[in-house]
């Protein structure tokens, strides 16, 4: 059984239903299709890092 858990400022909820999993599923894909791999992340954090420190 598949759920997903939305954290809220007062409250934690749980959605069960097989149409709100699939909807965040595919949401959820998309923004993984479009992150940043690991060694791009890192460059990117080192050079924040750099830019905060000047």
């Amino acid at each position: 059984m598949a759920v997903v858990y939305l954290e809220l400022p007062q409250r934690g909820v749980y959605l069960d239903d097989p149409d709100d999993v699939t909807a965040y599923k595919v949401m959820f894909d998309r923004l993984r299709a479009q992150a940043a791999g690991t060694a791009e992340t890192a460059e990117l954090l080192m050079s924040v890092r750099q830019e905060y420190l000047r």
